[in-house]
């Protein structure tokens, strides 16, 4: 007969038994769960790389035409470098049957991010990133995480709790930074250009014509053959060009011109660098016979006119009568004139010198503030006299280490006096005279001398600046006389 204890010890063990079979399933809903997330997201890489098969150009910015969904309609997205699930469903990029709700109930986000576009070298890649998975009692699951990698293949990856803000893929063999949630757990594809064994069809050209090419085409020295029209702005060349008659309705040009570098006003013609005929070349009336104008083989230039809107160059100009300019004569050398010069206007002379610089000949010129000088005796003077002529003494109001400047078209010059006392031991107190930073008098006190006095003279030519100074309050002026 069976005891209260064995009744007891067998439910009990029912009871541990179902518990676990219980568990079991649990477990096993749970990896089912994280095996469809990972199917689920597959999916999702499938349904994006068909979005940018069919809108590659536009996401390069290649093109400024709209969006269009797999049967080439237009369609509108909020924001096309990261596409909704809800749009890629509504358009038709997903796969039959495929709905927003997936198995784990976790929010995605999709980034494609044009890299390197849209010139050679363009890349698409994208990457779908989840919010964190939790389960029941909210615990991070990188073992159900792992289900779903492989369940998603070599370009599925997740966030692990020792570097969150990473995505690891399964081996560790890719790894992105996770800029959605940066929280552990979470899921991630790679998809566009980083999809494993992806083909970028980007570089390649569309036979219906709607991907214009970025570049030269090569055909490596190949024919092209069965064209109808060929429209083009340039045809560029480096061999030759075997034809009969060629007829242009616009402009031609040789050695790398633009037919369109051409002088205003004139309408059409030849834009080249050299031409050269045997016989003649000769201008005339539209439809004329008979050139107004020609150039010979035997070197002559005929013409009722020459007009030079610009220059005429030659070694040589020489004319048997007169010449009239009506408008600027420039000579870059020296210009000779046996009969009289006369002006009709003003002669401008350029300001070339200072009164008191050294000249030659007999010439004239003016300063920078427009004062005549004349060369005489080799020296600039200004028209008047030198120093001294039309100058008088004053005593201007003057201080010691302070820089004055002869603002004057004439020289000036500047006299001082002054003392200085005796030092104490191996001390030496003077004043001097600079004129441009160059000393040109003064006068001292050593320590043997009781005091001294002194006195300095120098000339300030224009423009030029000068000042006194002394070392200490021992030296001082009795005068400070300029004669200007």
């Amino acid at each position: 007969m069976t005891t209260m204890f064995e009744a007891t010890l067998g439910v009990a063990l029912m009871t541990m038994a179902l518990a676990n079979s219980n568990m079991q399933a649990v477990r096993a809903n749970e990896r089912s769960t994280a095996i469809q997330t990972g199917q689920y997201m597959s999916g999702l890489q499938a349904g994006i790389n068909k979005f940018i098969a069919g809108n590659g150009d536009q996401l390069s910015g290649r093109t400024a035409t709209g969006y269009v969904d797999p049967n080439g309609a237009p369609i509108t997205l909020a924001n096309p470098t990261s596409p909704t699930i809800a749009e890629l469903q509504k358009y038709g990029f997903l796969p039959m049957g495929y709905t927003t709700n997936n198995p784990s109930n976790l929010a995605f986000k999709i980034t494609i991010t044009p890299t390197n576009c849209p010139g050679v070298g363009c890349q698409l890649p994208a990457l779908v990133e989840s919010s964190p998975y939790r389960d029941v009692q909210g615990n991070v699951r990188n073992d159900l995480l792992g289900f779903a990698v492989n369940a998603a293949g070599l370009d599925g990856g997740q966030s692990l709790p020792n570097n969150p803000g990473t995505y690891f893929s399964r081996g560790a063999s890719w790894n992105l930074p996770n800029t959605y949630s940066g929280a552990a757990g979470a899921l991630a594809m790679r998809a566009g250009s980083l999809t494993t064994g992806y083909v970028d069809t980007l570089p390649f050209y569309k036979t219906d014509g709607s991907r214009a090419l970025t570049g030269p085409m090569n055909a490596n020295g190949n024919d092209v053959n069965n064209v109808a029209t060929l429209a083009t702005t340039t045809i560029k060349n480096v061999g030759d060009v075997a034809t009969n008659s060629v007829t242009a309705s616009g402009r031609i040009a040789t050695s790398g011109y633009s037919p369109t570098d051409l002088p205003n006003g004139w309408s059409g013609g030849v834009r080249t660098w050299d031409v050269y005929a045997g016989g003649s070349i000769g201008v005339g009336p539209s439809g004329g016979a008979a050139p107004v104008a020609y150039l010979s083989s035997n070197g002559f230039v005929v013409g009722q006119n020459v007009v030079g809107g610009s220059s005429v160059t030659g070694g040589w100009l020489h004319s048997t009568g007169s010449a009239q300019v009506d408008g600027d004569v420039y000579t870059a050398g020296n210009q000779t004139i046996n009969g009289v010069l006369t002006a009709r206007n003003v002669v401008n002379l350029p300001a070339l010198a200072w009164s008191g610089w050294g000249c030659g000949g007999n010439a004239i010129t003016t300063d920078p503030n427009g004062q005549i000088l004349s060369c005489q005796s080799g020296v600039w003077t200004a028209s008047g006299g030198g120093l001294g002529v039309g100058q008088s003494w004053s005593n201007p109001p003057r201080a010691m280490n302070v820089t004055y400047q002869n603002n004057s078209a004439k020289p000036i010059a500047v006299s001082i006096t002054g003392y200085c006392g005796a030092g104490g031991p191996g001390s030496q107190n003077f004043v001097r005279m600079f004129v441009n930073g160059v000393m040109v008098g003064g006068w001292y006190a050593s320590l043997s001398d009781a005091a001294a006095g002194g006195s300095a003279t120098g000339i300030v030519p224009p423009g030029a600046t000068y000042y006194v100074t002394y070392n200490n309050g021992l030296c001082g002026l009795f005068s400070w006389s300029e004669l200007s």
